[in-house]
């Protein structure tokens, strides 16, 4: 469950997502999880440093709550939680890939609140809050929860090139949106090249280089713009990607990688930077 942080509220909201409230903390962190057989244990803690609300809380006047929502197997629950640290227990068979948690703060019915760290905009008011009112919310956390067996050191084994007819040329297109691998449509007089040299040695730092690395930078791109989101989180290709960043450059698909280098940096160092050894290859063939 993705809150919109900028939706127009007739009362105001505590979250770190809103200026709503001054220097009140309301956060989920320290997320951790534990997957064991068919159950998933997921650690966390909520922090709340305002006495006024903790107040409301102890006087059941605010319930303190965790939703808990994976998209692609549509689980959801909502789970009483404290103020602190807290452990649950989930059904791990009902989640898989992506696993978006937030704390959220309901109203059990209050009159008349108002609070002295208001912002301007409220601070001379008063509000009532009806019963299941959303009273604050936290900050989504997203945890990627990968069930199946896969081998995530061979970066090839991620990408297909595959022949792929167009009308606009010798065109060639990526294609990662919607699949676990990485696909690079080829028109059929290059694709016909790469068959015929694929499994030649001499010729695979070459194809790496024309069209494995322009597809790669293609996808980075896209991974950078969608960076806070983590949008292709759930995707085999980008958890190969990942811990192959991870062992060759000591850090994974994150926003400093993205401020530290260039995509075409990263796009070699994935594929163990092929364009010197295709250039030799290719000089080497012409001086038979």
């Amino acid at each position: 469950m993705l809150l919109k942080n900028n939706k127009l509220m007739p009362y105001p909201i505590l979250s770190p997502q809103r200026d709503d409230y001054h220097n009140i903390i309301f956060s989920l962190d320290s997320v951790d999880f534990v997957m064991q057989n068919k159950t998933l244990e997921l650690k966390f803690n909520v922090s709340i440093n305002d006495a006024n609300i903790i107040h409301l809380i102890e006087e059941n006047k605010l319930r303190l709550l965790l939703h808990t929502e994976c998209p692609q197997t549509k689980y959801r629950e909502i789970h009483t939680i404290l103020i602190g640290e807290n452990s649950l227990l989930l059904q791990g068979s009902e989640i898989n890939g992506k696993l978006e948690i937030s704390s959220l703060l309901i109203s059990n019915g209050i009159n008349g609140y108002s609070h002295p760290k208001f912002n301007n905009l409220f601070r001379d008011f008063s509000f009532n809050f009806t019963d299941g009112s959303i009273f604050g919310f936290s900050e989504v956390y997203t945890v990627i929860i990968t069930k199946e067996n896969e081998d995530l050191n061979n970066v090839q084994s991620i990408m297909s090139i595959i022949k792929y007819e167009n009308t606009q040329g010798e065109k060639i297109t990526v294609d990662y949106d919607t699949r676990e691998k990485i696909i690079i449509k080829a028109h059929p007089s290059v694709y016909q090249y790469y068959y015929s040299y694929k499994t030649n040695k001499t010729f695979e730092p070459l194809i790496f280089s024309s069209l494995i690395i322009p597809a790669l930078i293609e996808v980075l791109a896209a991974v950078k713009d969608t960076i806070e989101d983590q949008t292709y989180a759930t995707k085999k290709w980008y958890r190969v990607l990942d811990k192959s960043l991870i062992k060759k450059m000591k850090i994974g698909l994150e926003k400093s990688l993205f401020e530290r280098y260039q995509l075409i940096e990263i796009a070699q160092s994935i594929l163990e930077f092929p364009i010197g050894d295709a250039f030799k290859n290719v000089s080497n063939i012409i001086e038979r």
